[in-house]
Parts: structure tokens; sequence; C-alpha cells
């Protein structure tokens, strides 16, 4: 039987049809709404969470984005589900047309539980890590009275994934390599935080083929994973040639036995 390490309660904050989060025409002539970029990133956290055991996860949001889902029903949610930490992930505006802009980390601006400005420090070091966008906000940890926060039983952090509104921020934000990255840095925290274990990989390392030869990617790497009981062996830097054998997913064989 599976322990669970970590219930996590994943937002993708307001709905698609909500008005004005959106980026502006100026910027995306497609006006792509924030529940966008945020169910994007979630969906991520999601599928890369999958590799792991002892998680286990519900979503506080409308999936299809259709309704704005009221932000006590939300957290009713959370709460009644005894969820240990809430990730409701969002993406910021006010540097409007500007070059201002940056991640930036919320929490209550009340009492907290004793390890939420932690939380909100590993979680935020992880995203600069990931991403790079650490702008020019002067105060990238903030504390604020929002209803996601104030009102959660558990560790509740918001993340705001870059502005909407910024030049700079605005381009990188509507990528999807971006929202891999938010949600690589999301699941690090989390494996960091609660020793999630990564699965096992099962294949038959009989039958595998030559795919190609690669350069080892800057994310994902994997110095340290098993594949049918045995352990890599070496450790690998960023842009080591090596060659590739199999890939599933973000995985790929570089031996018989070893993955990146």
């Amino acid at each position: 039987m599976m322990t669970i390490k970590v219930k996590l309660a994943l937002d993708a904050g307001h709905g698609i049809n909500t008005p004005g989060k959106r980026i502006p025409l100026e910027l995306d002539p497609k006006g792509t709404r924030e529940w966008t970029l945020n169910n994007r990133v979630c969906n991520y956290i999601e599928e890369f969470l999958k590799d792991y055991i002892g998680v286990s996860l519900i979503r506080l949001d409308d999936r299809t984005g259709k309704r704005d889902v009221p932000l006590k029903e939300r957290t009713d949610k959370a709460n009644a589900w005894g969820a240990d930490i809430l990730l409701s992930q969002h993406h910021n505006a006010g540097a409007r047309l500007t070059n201002a802009g940056g991640v930036t980390v919320y929490v209550f601006n009340g009492s907290l539980l004793p390890k939420t400005l932690e939380y909100q420090k590993k979680l935020y070091d992880q995203l600069i890590k990931h991403t790079g966008l650490k702008g020019n906000r002067a105060s990238p940890l903030q504390r604020a009275n929002f209803h996601m926060l104030r009102e959660s039983r558990c560790s509740a952090i918001l993340p705001e994934n870059g502005f909407m509104d910024s030049r700079v921020d605005a381009p990188i934000i509507l990528t999807d390599r971006f929202a891999r990255q938010v949600a690589q840095a999301n699941v690090e925290f989390l494996v960091n935080e609660f020793k999630l274990e990564r699965k096992q990989a099962r294949f038959n390392t009989d039958k595998v083929e030559f795919v190609g030869t690669i350069k080892v990617p800057s994310l994902n790497v994997r110095d340290a994973g098993t594949v049918t009981g045995t352990k890599v062996l070496r450790t690998l830097s960023k842009g080591d040639p090596v060659i590739v054998y199999a890939v599933h997913k973000n995985w790929y064989m570089i031996g018989q036995d070893e993955w990146i």
C-alpha cells in the first residue's frame, strides 16, 4: 500500500472568461487569458508528478476554465480534503507596457503555519533557478490578504509567474517552454520538501535500438534514477554528449541501464 507523503491542492487561478485577466493586445494579438497560462502550468505539474510516488492531488478550479469557481468553494474543497499544501498558480499584471516584471510569490499577511514562509522562499528559489525570470520587482517575496491564502487551513502559496503586461515578461510567459520550467520548479520544490521518490522505469532493455546523440539538457537531468534495478553510476554535466538508445517522456536511455 502506497504511503501518501503529501496531499497537494492545485489551483489554476480565475476562469477563462474572467474580465480583465489576459495579456494586453499590444503584446499578444490573441489576448491570451491568464487562466490559459495558469492551467498550462497546472497540467504540466500534474504530468510531471506522475513520475513520483507518495503524492495525492486534487484540482480546485474548473479544468475547462469555463466556470470561474468561487474562491470559497475552492478553499472549502481543499480544507475538507485535508490538503497539506495549496499551490495557486497565477500570472501577474501591473507593469503595464514597461520593462518591469519578474516572478513574485505570495503568502498570507496574517498568522501563518510555521513552514509557510520557508515554503515561500524555497519555491521562489526554484522558480528563479528554472526560469531565470528574476526581474526587477523590489519585493519578490510578498504577503497579502488574498482569500486563497487566508482561508486555507494548510500552508498556501500563490506564485505570480511573471507579468502579463510587461514587454519583457509577456513574450517569455507565452511560451510552452516557460510553462514547463515553472512546473518543473514546483515539482522540484515538492520532491525536495516532501521527500518524494521517483517511480522505477520498467522497460525491456534487451530490445532497445540506437536513437541518436544529444547533449545533456539543462533541465530534467536524471543522474540517480533506476531502471530494472540498476542505478546510474556516472555524473553528467550540462552539454555532455550522450548516445541515446530509447526515449520515454523526458527520460533518455543512454545505456542498457542508464537514464538521464
